[in-house]
């Protein structure tokens, strides 16, 4: 008789035990899974800001970027910003960037508004990256000297003009 009590309250304590792991898995499998931003900063190399709301605040490694997020760059910063599709946006000293109309939508696709009103920037996207998804990105550059290859464009603001003097 004493032998069989412990094997009966192992059984039951492994039928307790396997009902709630098979609850726990449940729940997590009913959360939703955590959202990609749309768009984060990798990386900021002197000074830059994000205005948002009418707000200006610091720009940091691990800030998320949102719709309608304006960046600004100081004199000699340089930026670095992944969407959520795995593209790269690099932007150079005295730039602004904003982000207008940034999406995941529910077929997958990657869609934004980004404008560059002046400064150095960059969109690569990478060829590598997994993203089953498409993209719809528009660009538009204030005036612009741009190279495209392959999945890649750049632009440069063309020089200042400089007196003869």
């Amino acid at each position: 008789m004493k032998m069989r009590h412990p094997i009966a309250s192992t059984l039951v304590a492994l039928a307790l035990g396997t009902t709630g792991a098979a609850m726990a898995q449940s729940i997590s499998k009913s959360k939703p899974p955590r959202s990609t931003p749309l768009a984060a900063v990798e990386s900021v190399q002197l000074s830059a800001s994000v205005e948002r709301g009418g707000l200006s605040t610091p720009l940091a490694p691990g800030m998320e970027l949102r719709d309608r997020d304006q960046v600004r760059t100081g004199p000699q910063s340089r930026v670095v910003l992944r969407t959520a599709d795995g593209s790269t946006v690099k932007l150079g000293g005295q730039g602004s960037f904003f982000l207008d109309n940034a999406r995941m939508r529910e077929d997958n696709v990657f869609g934004a508004a980004m404008r560059i009103a002046e400064g150095a920037f960059r969109f690569t996207t990478e060829a590598l990256e997994k993203f089953g998804g498409r993209r719809e990105v528009n660009i538009t550059v204030k005036t612009v000297t741009a190279g495209i290859r392959g999945t890649d464009l750049w632009a440069n603001p063309p020089p200042t003009a400089r007196s003869s003097a």
